[in-house]
């Protein structure tokens, strides 16, 4: 914060993944008549998997009792695995840049009232392939405030603070049309959930409330 009314900021998250491989051993030679004696097979699954992550922002306060900041976050998605591990259909997915845009306004010195706006784009784009991935950019709307029960009782320390956020995310319409060039053949095309074709769109609500206390402590 090079000063009282500006304030910049970043963050770089690596990527991260959770996976899950081994080697399973079946016997079948003591059930009865099942005659497939010993299956064997290698798995390897990934779970979980974030992207390299990086985030700058900035924040403005042309009022004191006025905060607007913005921020963007690009992610790496090239390095994307899907859960056998083979890659993204053979295909990079590539970056993403995500843009928020948020403002704080103190009413009282006991009340915060905040608004935001955020988009963020997919990173997956199935190409008309096997792959359906039903993942839509999403429009995000943020509404919440901040209200201090000690300020608020004319005690201002030490402070206890009850906080309510919402937020709505509209998924953009996406529609898919299944690429038949794609497929080895009639009947893999016909077996894919996703052929002909698919069409996803709807909305998210998310509600929360916190509070948040501080204590000290004096001999």
């Amino acid at each position: 914060r090079p000063t009282d009314w500006l304030g910049l900021g970043v963050i770089v998250r690596l990527p991260i993944a959770a996976d899950d491989w081994g080697y399973t051993d079946i016997d079948t030679t003591q059930l009865e008549d099942v005659g497939l004696g010993s299956l064997s097979y290698t798995h390897r699954f990934a779970h979980y998997a974030s992207p390299l992550e990086v985030a700058f922002g900035v924040s403005l306060a042309p009022l004191p009792e006025l905060t607007v900041s913005l921020d963007g976050a690009w992610a790496d998605w090239t390095s994307y695995l899907d859960s056998n591990h083979r890659g993204y259909g053979g295909a990079p997915v590539g970056a993403t840049v995500t843009g928020r845009v948020g403002a704080a306004w103190t009413v009282h010195r006991s009340t915060v009232l905040m608004a935001g706006y955020g988009y963020a784009p997919s990173p997956f784009d199935n190409r008309g392939s096997w792959t359906n991935f039903v993942d839509n950019d999403r429009h995000m709307i943020s509404v919440g405030g901040q209200l201090d029960l000690m300020a608020l009782m004319g005690t201002y320390r030490p402070p206890i603070r009850l906080g309510f956020h919402s937020q709505l995310q509209v998924l953009r319409d996406h529609r898919e049309v299944k690429d038949w060039r794609a497929f080895r053949s009639d009947a893999e095309a016909n077996a894919n959930p996703g052929w002909p074709g698919w069409r996803s769109s709807g909305w998210v609500l998310d509600l929360g409330l916190s509070l948040d206390a501080s204590f000290s402590f004096s001999r």
